[in-house]
Protein backbone atom coordinates (compact mmCIF):
# COMPACT_ATOMS: atom_id res chain seq x y z
CA UNK A 1 0.00 0.00 0.00
CA UNK A 2 1.36 3.48 -0.95
CA UNK A 3 1.91 5.76 1.94
CA UNK A 4 2.42 9.66 1.38
CA UNK A 5 5.80 10.75 2.87
CA UNK A 6 5.26 12.84 6.02
CA UNK A 7 6.44 16.69 6.00
CA UNK A 8 7.97 18.12 9.16
CA UNK A 9 8.73 22.02 9.79
CA UNK A 10 11.15 22.96 7.38
CA UNK A 11 9.05 21.36 3.95
CA UNK A 12 11.27 18.28 3.58
CA UNK A 13 9.47 15.18 3.63
CA UNK A 14 11.09 12.55 6.41
CA UNK A 15 9.99 8.79 6.40
CA UNK A 16 10.52 6.28 8.74
CA UNK A 17 13.24 3.90 9.47
CA UNK A 18 13.48 1.48 6.54
CA UNK A 19 11.51 -2.17 7.54
CA UNK A 20 14.06 -4.63 7.91
CA UNK A 21 13.21 -7.71 6.69
CA UNK A 22 12.53 -11.20 8.06
CA UNK A 23 16.02 -12.64 7.88
CA UNK A 24 17.28 -9.18 9.33
CA UNK A 25 15.15 -9.72 12.11
CA UNK A 26 15.85 -13.47 12.53
CA UNK A 27 19.36 -12.37 12.71
CA UNK A 28 19.37 -9.75 15.04
CA UNK A 29 17.16 -11.81 17.69
CA UNK A 30 18.05 -15.44 17.59
CA UNK A 31 21.22 -17.54 18.84
CA UNK A 32 21.78 -20.95 17.62
CA UNK A 33 21.92 -23.77 20.12
CA UNK A 34 25.26 -22.93 20.72
CA UNK A 35 24.84 -19.40 21.64
CA UNK A 36 26.07 -17.79 18.29
CA UNK A 37 24.01 -15.43 16.43
CA UNK A 38 22.26 -17.53 13.47
CA UNK A 39 24.03 -15.82 9.89
CA UNK A 40 23.59 -16.91 6.45
CA UNK A 41 26.58 -16.82 5.10
CA UNK A 42 26.87 -20.40 4.23
CA UNK A 43 23.96 -20.74 3.47
CA UNK A 44 22.98 -17.60 1.14
CA UNK A 45 19.92 -19.76 -0.32
CA UNK A 46 17.87 -19.64 3.30
CA UNK A 47 17.55 -15.47 2.39
CA UNK A 48 15.18 -16.10 -0.43
CA UNK A 49 13.03 -18.46 1.50
CA UNK A 50 13.16 -16.63 5.01
CA UNK A 51 12.05 -13.16 3.20
CA UNK A 52 9.35 -14.65 1.16
CA UNK A 53 5.78 -13.53 2.68
CA UNK A 54 3.83 -15.55 0.61
CA UNK A 55 1.33 -17.42 2.82
CA UNK A 56 1.67 -20.94 1.78
CA UNK A 57 5.45 -22.36 0.64
CA UNK A 58 6.32 -25.58 -0.93
CA UNK A 59 10.28 -26.18 -0.80
CA UNK A 60 11.37 -29.83 -2.43
CA UNK A 61 14.77 -29.75 -0.81
CA UNK A 62 17.32 -32.20 0.25
CA UNK A 63 17.83 -33.77 3.48
CA UNK A 64 19.25 -31.21 6.54
CA UNK A 65 19.41 -28.11 4.82
CA UNK A 66 16.95 -26.89 7.91
CA UNK A 67 13.74 -26.79 7.06
CA UNK A 68 12.58 -27.23 10.69
CA UNK A 69 14.40 -24.46 11.45
CA UNK A 70 12.84 -22.09 9.37
CA UNK A 71 9.62 -23.62 10.09
CA UNK A 72 10.33 -22.75 13.88
CA UNK A 73 11.44 -19.26 13.69
CA UNK A 74 8.68 -18.55 10.91
CA UNK A 75 6.04 -19.80 13.75
CA UNK A 76 7.85 -17.49 15.99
Amino acid sequence: MFELPKINKSGLSTRGPTPKSNSQNIQDNFLTQEGKKLDFEEHPYLLEIYDNEARYVVLASSRQVGKSTFLALKIM
